[in-house]
């Protein structure tokens, strides 16, 4: 389907300022587009880090756990527009993410110096690691540190999944918010 417009006076002749008229109304209706297309794509970017950060938040169960990689995550979303039409969202710069951003995210075994690690129990106890060899429950927060017990881990530590889970959650979001992804 073609549209046309003919700017033309009575007597057939084109119709100049009537055309610049229209095309400077168009100018200002794709200007306004771009900023809406950047501000929504802020938006996006914003919801993303929030689906991420609230999965971690859901899924820590340890005690004296501090929120920095849901903060973190939260706190460097960047939009970076290629062209006026294409964006690339940014949620997680590896160097605003503490170091463990990806064992949280897919799992696996912590860092260890031949397969222990030496540190204190922030309550003082010698966890049940040292007293049962059994890999690391104490009643605190496990800190690393040169000397100390030693605490053998047993078993990898379960990834949260986050990446994936926002993706889904943000395929949700953007079929129900702007109808543009095709219905199955």
């Amino acid at each position: 389907m073609a549209i046309s417009y003919k700017f033309t006076t009575t007597s057939g002749a084109p119709a100049k300022p009537a055309l610049n008229k229209f095309m400077k109304k168009v100018k200002q209706d794709i200007a306004q587009a771009e900023v809406l297309l950047l501000v929504k794509s802020e938006e996006l970017a914003r919801q993303a880090g929030y689906y991420m950060a609230q999965r971690v938040r859901a899924m820590t169960k340890r005690k004296g756990a501090t929120g920095e990689l849901a903060d973190a995550l939260e706190n460097s979303v960047k939009v970076r527009m290629s062209s006026k039409s294409n964006f690339t969202i940014t949620v997680g710069n590896k160097a605003d993410l503490p170091e463990y951003w990806a064992m949280i995210n897919y799992g696996g075994y912590v860092k260890t110096n031949n397969g222990r690690l030496y540190g204190f129990w922030s309550d003082n106890a010698e966890g049940k690691s040292d007293r049962a060899k059994k890999g690391g429950v104490g009643e605190g927060e496990f800190i690393f540190a040169p000397g100390g017990h030693i605490m053998t881990p047993r078993k990898p530590i379960k990834g949260f999944q986050y990446i994936a889970y926002a993706h889904v959650r943000m395929l949700k979001f953007i079929k129900t918010k702007f109808s543009i992804l095709p219905k199955k």
